[in-house]
Formats: C-alpha cells, structure tokens, sequence
C-alpha cells in the first residue's frame, strides 16, 4: 500500500475508489479474502488471520478519516467490503431515482471542461446499467445534447435536423471535437487580437506627433477641422432628410434585385401583418375588410385578400403565416415580428441572424440570415409552395379524391375550384385498373333540366341495402338525402329500415339550421319505410311536400339514384385499391360522399356542392389516400415514458366532428382520431382478418384523443354507403406506393382559420 497511492474513499466517489481499491487489493494477493473466495480452515487458521488482517489494513488506509465509523464494528475485511457496498451501492428506489433525476438535470456551462463533463455523465449511466436500468441510445442522445451548453444552439439544430438521430457514442465523439474546435478558434482570436493590440499601439506612438485627415488625407490636421469636409456638408445640408430615406429604399431594392430565392421573405419589427406578393403561395383567401394599406413613406398599396401562407423554412418544418395579406405591389414579403411574438414565439436578434424560437422548451422554429442591414428568412418561393401544395402527381390527386374522373379533376385545378391542390393539367391520367374494375359502366338516366332556386327547397332521398356483410357498426343499409341546388350530400348507416324515421328527423334539423331555409318538399321512391304514419304525420305537421316517383321508374328518382352509383363506385375503387375487407364498406362510403361533397359536379354547372352549401371554398390540402399506411401520435395516459410516441394505423377517412383524420388501428381494433399524423408510402396490405371476423365482427368503442373519452357508435353522425354484394370483387393487384411523405408543421398563429370541419 505503501508504493500505490489512490484517493482517499469519500460519500462522492465510490465507484472509482472501488475500482481503484480492488487494483490494490488484487496486487497484493489478497483480494480474494475480501471477496470471500479464500475461507479458514478453522478458528486458528493463522495464516488467514494475517493475510486478512492485512486486507483490512488496506482498506482502512484508503479510506477518509470521516467515513471510518461505518465500519467500526467490523471484524473482518469481507464484512468491511459488504459494508461499504450497503452504504454507497444501495440499489433501491430512491438510489435509482437519484440518478436518474441527476442525469437527466445535468446542464454543462461554457467554463467547464466539456471532456469531464460528458464522463460525469457516462459515469450516472454505468451505475444505473450496474442496477440493471437500461436506457434506450435514442433518450442518451436526447439528454446528452439537452446537457450541453446554450452557446451550442446551433450545433444542437444541426444534430437534430439529421434524418436519424447519432448513437451516444458517436454523438459523444461530435460534442468533443465541436469543444476543441472552439477551444481551437478562441486561443487563435485570442492571440491575433494581442497581436493587432500590440501592433497599433507601436503605430500610434509613431503618429503622435503628426495628425492625419481620414477625410482628405493630408496630414497636419484631423478630420473634425477639415475644410473639405465642413464644405460638403454645407451643399448637402438641405438634402439630407431626403438622402437618408433613399438611401433607405435603394438598399431594399438592391436586395430584392438580387432575385435570390433564398433570400425572399423580410424579417419586419415595424409591419403590424405578414404580407406576401404572391398569389400562388395561399392556401386559402377570403376579402379584405380594407383594401388600403398604408406604407412607411406614405405611399399606399392595394390588398387584395387575406388568407393563409405556408412557408417550408427548413427540413421536416413549415411555418403557417394565418391572416397574411395579399399585397401584390410589394417588391418583397414580410413578416411581422409583432406577429410571431402574439403567437407566443420569442425573436433574438444578433449581428449575423436572428433566431425565432419556443421560450418554454427553447427549441428553435427557424432563423433568419443578415444581409446588410435586413435580416431574411432562411425559406425559398419554390418550398412555400411546396408546402401549401406539394409536388403531388395528377395520378396520386386522382387516388386522394377518391378516383375522380380525368375531366372534374383538371377542371377544378384549372378553374380554381378548391385551394391546396395543383398538378400538372396537361398531363395526362395514366390507365387506372382500380377504376376498370371498380366502376360498372351502364346508360345514364336523362337529366332533368331544372334545378331548385333555394336551398332545401327539394331534397331527395333514398335507401340502399341490406349488405350481406355488415358494416363495423353492424349497419346494412344506408340512406342518402341530396339538396336539389346544392347538391350537397348527406349520408346515414342504418341498421335497420325503420331507422329512416329518427335520421330523417336528424337530417331536417341540422340542415335547416345550417342554411337558416325550411325544407319544403321531400321525393323519394315508394319504400315501404317512406310510406310509415310515422313519417306522414311527421311531414304534414312541418309543412313539407312528399312526392312519390312512379312504380318500377326509377328514373323519376335519378338524382339519389346516380348519387348511390356514385358513391358506390367510388368506395369500391377505394377498398380495392387499399385491400382493406369488406366490413370497412361504411367507411369507405362515408368518405366518398366527404370527397364528392368537394368535388365539382356537372349537373350543377361545375359548381361545388360545398361551395354552394356554405358559401366557402373548400381546401383539399390535407386530402390523402383512403386505406395508406399511416403513423399517429400516442397520447393514451396508459403510455409510459419509454414508450413509443407514434403507433401504426389506417387511414379510413376524415373527422366531421373536429379537424383530424380517422384511423383505424389494427391492434387494438379501435378506430382513433387525430391531427397528429405523418402519412408513409403505400398500404398496409400485410393486414390480415380472417373470414369470420369479415361477417362477424362487431365494433369496438370509438376514441377521442381531444377529450381522451370514449363515446358510442361512430356511425350515427357520419355518412354511409350502398348496394347488394357491390363491393365483391377479388383482389389480386400491386398497390403503388405513393410519392409524398407529410412532415409536421409548425404554426406561428394559436387558431386554425380552415373552411373544413
């Protein structure tokens, strides 16, 4: 002991000192009666009384004077190690928890070493794997950049912005050669700076004596007495107020002569809205309440909406700019600081950019670049658009709005129809075999020539059923209700025929109160669910008109009829494409008729029923493949922290009660909804759901993640579907994977302005 020197044993160091003390212990042939490997003989076993003595000797010495009371009562060098092992190993809960809360709040600062800092925190890491609490490298690598210091920011940004995420070893090894770097750079500066300090002050002593004009150049005065410069001042004196501000304006033109598109939107401390000149980066608009916007110089520009900006500022980013005005004489965009701070987002301004970031988790939303005296958005015109619009083929439009004829789709990309779509309407739809085989091609009903002046002032309606395979509301039968002018389309799952009644009644109520107009007639067929006292007494007590159409002529009923067609076919392209089972037909119907409600229709001059419903123009933006593979945000309050944060489910539709999107999830067998999505290419066609389940199988509670409650059957309030045995048609297709991958977004605005629900 007396040659090797360790440290001495404190309450902080244990983990190295047993280390150091089992070296020791080992070079002095004795650790094996610490260990308990070496036992006496016998009582008198003299030779073991010595050798653990000497153990005991050992340890003794290496430890502080303050900690030696804890093992005043020990007899033997075994009963010293196990003793100190209790007192500073303890594996219990509160230990674990510790450490745990230690490595987690562990925060490095700029003085420190970064090298010691980063084994500190190895170091909690091997005691917690020694009590067998594994941490997986995904949460190392988030607490360790979380430890590092805050002039880091940026090194952080560009470790987290990497399509995966480094290993901790491997983070490890960039965190360290970052800090020499810097380490590098500050003994450079330090040094250049000492050597300019130094060389200036040799110059000045020598220029004392005779002063130079920065002005003219002419030694013998300083600039303050140059005559030149008193006479310049004198001529410009008047111009002055006016230079200031041109030189002001020439400095903006000149960046926006540039034509850099990285360079495109301004960072603005004095505008009081976003505004942008250009009308294709909207994803939607609505009229002004003023359309006079007063500039700075006094000079005034025309508005010509209000709407909303997506703006891709980096990858896997996108910033929503709501209430932006579209101000197409402005020779660049700008954005509104007092706008982004009203978001709850915080602007730090510095000599080279300026940083816009979360001040409750600091995480950075995005930054801007100085160039001159203005600071620019690092964003380009090409990734805003594709952002509100995506670079989406006419192929995969075609698939989203449920198969929708070649003609109606380009129209409404052509005719701006609906905002949040573009494809390229000179190219041509390539052959869809889902639409051979899912849509039965027959002799159109002739049209009739007139249509309704008011809303509600026809309706009609018709059944369709009963379904051999049963819905997953257990529905077989569903009921449309069309308005005559509008076109627009309700849908209701029925399972049974004398429920016609009670959603007729529903239907009545919630329409009227949306368009503020009185139904007035009702046609139908001659069901006998149509002809019910129920029903008649109810219509003659509101005043509304039934007609009839006549026996075996269902023409007389051609617009429900063409609507079922409709709708039929487009739900059976959709399972066929998705190969989802037939149970899913409810779904499949309900989201053809949300579709087509946004799609134009010729019998109504190429209108949109949505727009004639509302009044609005609806938004197609958000529209994806019915049955693609998709992965949502897990907020069970079950989850632990370690779990997943995203499952896997199937997209089967949109939300009409709130702003999500409906997933089914196979495991649990659950239809969810949510916002928080991210769409992946393809379907999930290694679903598998044997034949019972396709006739047998019966739904589960429908969860709410808004309110995390459950609630009933979904399918009493959302649209439905049609036809015997329509949807039986073998699958034996290669689905295509689809070319867009939605990535999150961001919003700089609280409320979402959308037409949708």
């Amino acid at each position: 002991m007396a040659s090797v020197k360790i440290e001495l044993l404190t309450k902080e160091n244990f983990e190295t000192w047993k280390i150091q003390m089992r070296a020791v212990l080992t070079k002095n042939d004795v650790w094996g009666y610490v260990n308990g490997t070496i036992t006496p003989r016998d009582e008198n076993d003299v030779t073991w009384h010595t050798m653990d003595g000497k153990a005991m000797a050992d340890i003794i010495l290496g430890m502080s004077p303050s900690e030696l009371l804890q093992i005043k009562s020990c007899k033997t060098s075994k009963e010293i190690w196990d003793k100190l092992q209790s007192i500073y190993a303890s594996q219990g809960p509160a230990r674990i928890a510790l450490l745990l809360k230690k490595v987690i709040l562990l925060r490095m600062n700029d003085h420190e070493d970064m090298r010691q800092c980063i084994d500190e925190f190895f170091e909690i890491l091997d005691k917690l794997k020694e009590m067998e609490i594994s941490v997986c490298d995904e949460v190392v690598s988030v607490l360790l950049l979380c430890s590092i210091p805050e002039s880091y920011e940026q090194f952080k940004v560009a470790i987290e912005t990497q399509e995966k995420l480094l290993k901790p070893e491997q983070l490890k090894i960039k965190i360290l050669e970052e800090y020499e770097n810097r380490r590098h750079k500050k003994s450079s500066d330090s040094e250049v700076l000492y050597a300019k300090k130094s060389h200036h002050k040799a110059q000045n002593s020598d220029q004392k004596k005779i002063p130079k004009c920065f002005k003219c150049q002419k030694l013998g005065h300083k600039s303050f007495q140059c005559r030149t410069r008193m006479m310049e001042d004198k001529e410009s004196n008047s111009r002055e107020p006016k230079s200031k501000e041109s030189s002001r304006n020439a400095e903006c033109s000149l960046k926006i002569s540039t034509h850099d598109e990285y360079l495109e939107w301004c960072l603005d401390s004095g505008a009081t809205s976003h505004m942008c000149n250009d009308r294709s980066l909207f994803t939607d608009m609505k009229v002004p309440h003023s359309n006079k916007l007063n500039l700075a110089n006094s000079d005034s520009a025309e508005i010509e909406g209000i709407g909303t900006v997506r703006l891709k500022v980096r990858k896997g980013t996108t910033v929503k700019l709501n209430e932006t005005l579209l101000v197409p004489d402005l020779r660049t965009n700008l954005m509104s600081v007092s706008k982004i701070t009203d978001a709850g987002l915080q602007v730090n301004f510095t000599r080279k950019r300026a940083k816009i970031f979360n001040p409750d988790d600091g995480q950075v939303i995005f930054n801007a670049k100085r160039n001159g005296k203005l600071y620019y958005v690092e964003g380009s015109s090409e990734s805003a658009k594709a952002a509100s619009t995506g670079t989406v083929s006419i192929k995969e439009w075609h698939e989203r709005l449920g198969h929708l004829n070649e003609r109606d789709l380009k129209e409404i990309v052509n005719k701006k129809k609906a905002f949040g779509i573009d494809c390229n309407t000179k190219e041509k739809l390539p052959p869809c075999e889902i639409c051979v085989r899912g849509k039965q091609v027959q002799k159109p009903f002739k049209q009739s020539s007139s249509n309704s002046t008011e809303l509600l002032n026809l309706v009609h309606s018709d059944i369709c059923g009963p379904f051999r395979v049963e819905s997953k509301g257990g529905a077989k039968y569903f009921v449309t209700f069309i308005d005559d002018k509008s076109r627009w389309c309700e849908v209701y799952l029925l399972r049974k025929k004398s429920e016609l009644f009670e959603k007729f009644q529903e239907y009545k109520n919630m329409s009227e109160k949306q368009t503020g107009q009185k139904l007035k007639i009702l046609r139908s067929d001659n069901g006998g669910e149509y002809l019910s006292n129920t029903l008649k007494i109810y219509l003659k007590k509101e005043g509304v008109k039934h007609e009839f159409s006549t026996a075996y002529c269902p023409q007389q009923n051609g617009v429900a009829e063409r609507k079922n067609r409709t709708l039929v076919e487009m739900a059976r392209c959709m399972l066929l494409q998705s190969k989802l089972p037939m149970s899913f037909w409810g779904e499949a119907i309900s989201t053809a008729n949300y579709v087509r409600n946004r799609c134009i229709s010729s019998s109504i001059n190429g209108e949109i029923p949505y727009a004639l419903w509302t009044g609005k123009t609806p938004t197609l933006r958000y529209f994806r493949t019915f049955g693609q593979k998709v992965y949502w945000l897990n907020k069970s309050p079950e989850k632990h922290k370690f779990s997943p944060r995203s499952k896997m489910g199937i997209f089967i539709g949109y939300s009409t009660e709130s702003k999500a999107y409906r997933i089914w999830d196979p495991e649990e067998r659950k239809v969810f909804r949510s916002r928080d999505v991210r769409f992946t290419f393809g379907f999930l066609n290694d679903y598998k759901i044997d034949s019972q389940d396709r006739e047998k199988e019966k739904w589960e509670m429908e969860v709410e993640f808004f309110k995390n409650e459950t609630f009933n059957s979904y399918e009493e309030n959302t649209p439905g579907t049609t036809g015997n045995n329509i949807f039986e048609t073998p699958v034996e297709r290669e689905v295509e994977d689809l070319n867009e991958d939605q990535g999150l977004e961001l919003y700089l605005t609280e409320s979402e302005n959308e037409d949708e629900n």
